[in-house]
C-alpha cells in the first residue's frame, strides 16, 4: 500500500495597519496584526515591525507592503 502526502499548504501572510482614517484617529492607539491566509492572526501590535517580526516566525513568505483595509 502507498501512502502519498499532501503537499503542505503556502502560507501568505500580510501585515495589516488597522488605524482608522487620519481624521478619525483622535482616541485611538496604532495597531498592527499579522494575518494568514491559513487562519493565524498574530497579537495586536503597537508597531508594524513588531507585527511584521510575528508574520515572519509563522511562515517565510510575508507581503513586503503594509495593508490598510479600514482608511
Amino acid at each position: 500500500m502507498r501512502l502519498f502526502r499532501r503537499k503542505p499548504q503556502e502560507h501568505n501572510v500580510a501585515v495589516h495597519d488597522v488605524r482608522p482614517p487620519p481624521d478619525e484617529q483622535e482616541d485611538f492607539e496604532p495597531y498592527f496584526i499579522a494575518i494568514c491566509d491559513c487562519g493565524w492572526i498574530g497579537d495586536g501590535r503597537f508597531s508594524a515591525e513588531e507585527s511584521f517580526r510575528d508574520a515572519q516566525g509563522h511562515s517565510p513568505t510575508v507581503a513586503e507592503e503594509l495593508r490598510r483595509p479600514v482608511g
